[in-house]
């Protein structure tokens, strides 16, 4: 069983891939457990997380099912092994709420993420003085006294694309977020040159959805896509408003969300144009 006895993001993955898989296959819970001589409701808790699942009988899961992929099942076998292996986060303790954990354990095995976000940079971006100015305004957001603890975190998990990993992210920002001052024009200056200088790197592409595109998808809220080991398909969407969030692994879901990215990607700048409309913005603050 998972650490504590609760699910772990690596063995929901493993879960979750398991069950797409025998769906696509259209074999049932029975005859999956049949094949490994165990219970229906069993093999349902190893797709649910709560079991973890044993590397021999993954493979003969992913045999009978057909999954020919040599890369995605190595990866997912690479997360059976890990799935009670400790996060880095988790040093961390109750700084951290479950929800927020979840989701850097997911960062953290994503090779591709793709982000939407229409009134800030995103978090991947951030440099420490603007992640700061953001989080002390959204008092619902983190408490004062767990807020330098928030940002190491975040510096923790940006080191990971900055570390020259095979993590590729993918970010489409609207230029509201480079024209709307957070904390001060000094802090805005530096978020700005930093972006500038993140872009140069071969695994991040930045895109301003510039304010003459007028409307468009998802304007009013951001989102956060993630891929895992060798498939580029959307297999976790993650959604944060105000006080609560939600992961999305429906199939239709993934496939409006997919639909929305690409529209914004079509919209907005390519990346060298995006790189001189924020160059334009950082001089009008000078």
């Amino acid at each position: 069983m998972p650490a504590g006895g609760k699910p772990t993001v690596r063995s929901r993955r493993v879960g979750s891939e398991l069950r797409r898989l025998r769906e696509a296959a259209g074999v049932t819970t029975a005859q999956a457990a049949e094949l490994l001589s165990c219970s229906a409701a069993k093999i349902s808790r190893m797709e649910n997380g709560i079991v973890s699942v044993r590397v021999v009988d993954l493979r003969l899961l992913l045999d009978h099912y057909g999954d020919e992929d040599q890369e995605h099942r190595a990866y997912l076998e690479r997360l059976a092994r890990e799935s009670n292996k400790r996060g880095w986060w988790q040093d961390y303790g109750d700084t951290i709420p479950p929800y927020y954990a979840d989701f850097i354990g997911l960062e953290a095995d994503a090779s591709y993420i793709k982000t939407w976000e229409p009134t800030t940079v995103p978090g991947l971006l951030q440099t420490p003085e603007y992640a700061r100015a953001v989080m002390l305004a959204n008092p619902a957001m983190v408490s004062p006294d767990k807020l330098e603890n928030f940002i190491s975190i975040r510096r923790e998990r940006q080191a990971r694309l900055e570390q020259g990993t095979d993590a590729r992210l993918d970010a489409v920002i609207w230029e509201v977020a480079l024209i709307t001052t957070v904390g001060s024009d000094e802090i805005q200056r530096g978020q700005l040159s930093r972006l500038l200088e993140l872009m140069e790197r071969p695994n991040i592409s930045v895109q301003v959805l510039p304010l003459e595109a007028g409307a468009q998808a998802s304007m009013s809220g951001s989102f956060v896509m993630f891929s895992f080991g060798s498939e580029r398909s959307v297999s976790t969407v993650f959604v944060e408003n105000l006080t609560s969030s939600q992961y999305l692994e429906m199939d239709q879901e993934l496939r409006g969300y997919t639909l929305v990215f690409d529209a914004l990607q079509s919209a907005a700048l390519s990346p060298a144009a995006s790189a001189t409309r924020i160059r334009q913005r950082l001089e009008q603050r000078k």
